[in-house]
C-alpha cells in the first residue's frame, strides 16, 4: 500500500490517510489506530483537504471524482457529495464558477479549499476547476 496523501485535521483529534488501495483511513491521534476507512472511489486517491468552515473533508482521485465527506461522522457512511469530472451530466453544476471540461477521461491531481472555505479548486487533466461551497 502506497500513501498518496495525509492530512492532520483541525480538531487535532484525527489524522487521515489516503492511499492506492482506495481507502481514506481516519486515525485516532491518540493511539494512531485505524478509526474506520472511507471507501468510495475506483481509482487511487490522490489528495486530501480539510474544510474547517463547512466541517468536510474532500478527496480528489485517479478516477476523475472529488469526493466530499462530512467530519462530523463517526462512520463509514458519510459520503455527501460526488463530484465526477469524467461527466459533466452527472454533476450538479450549477455550484461551478469556471472550469475548463472536456468530455474524457480526467485524473484529478490535485485539491485545496480557499481560505474562507467558499471555494474548492481542482487541478486535473484537463485545468483548472473552481467549485462554490
Amino acid at each position: 500500500m502506497t500513501i498518496r496523501s495525509i492530512l492532520h485535521d483541525e480538531t487535532n483529534n484525527r489524522l487521515l490517510s489516503a492511499s492506492d488501495d482506495l481507502h481514506l483511513n481516519i486515525y485516532n491521534t491518540k493511539d494512531f489506530k485505524i478509526m474506520f476507512p472511507l471507501v468510495g472511489h475506483k481509482n487511487e486517491i490522490s489528495n486530501i483537504q480539510f474544510n474547517p468552515i463547512n466541517n468536510v473533508y474532500a478527496t480528489s482521485s485517479f478516477d476523475g471524482t472529488i469526493k466530499i465527506w462530512d467530519a462530523k461522522l463517526n462512520s463509514k457512511n458519510n459520503l455527501i457529495q460526488t463530484l465526477n469530472l469524467n461527466n459533466v451530466s452527472s454533476n450538479d453544476f450549477n455550484n461551478v464558477l469556471g472550469t475548463q471540461m472536456k468530455d474524457e477521461f480526467n485524473i484529478v491531481w490535485d485539491i485545496s479549499f480557499s481560505y474562507d472555505g467558499r471555494y474548492l479548486m481542482a487541478g486535473s487533466e484537463n485545468g483548472l476547476h473552481i467549485f462554490s461551497c
